[in-house]
């Protein structure tokens, strides 16, 4: 988009260029990624991480927002929702490619 060239329609993704120049953008949720052996998920103050074969920790980043309390126990139902959104993200972002 910076670059002013067509954007390919199957690319997954958007265009940060509104708020490059200033504007507000509403950002769609959540937000997934995968780096090396880590996992993410971040869907609005809730922020799900997994490193390599350790088990998912769940974050409030609302309420701590540099992440030192795991509520993953206290909050099953909500990792297992936002697991079950990273493994669909997953299996359709390798099925693409």
């Amino acid at each position: 988009d910076l670059a002013a060239v067509e954007i390919d329609k199957t690319l997954l993704g958007q265009s940060l260029l509104p708020i490059l120049k200033g504007k507000q953008k509403t950002r769609r949720w959540p937000l997934f990624w995968q780096f090396g052996k880590s996992q993410a998920i971040r869907d609005g103050n809730w922020k799900l991480v997994k490193h390599g074969s350790q088990d998912w920790e769940l974050y409030d980043l609302h309420n701590d927002p540099t992440e030192t309390r795991n509520l993953a126990s206290q909050h099953t139902e909500q990792v297992t929702t936002m697991t079950k959104q990273w493994q669909d993200w997953w299996r359709q972002k390798t099925h693409r490619q």
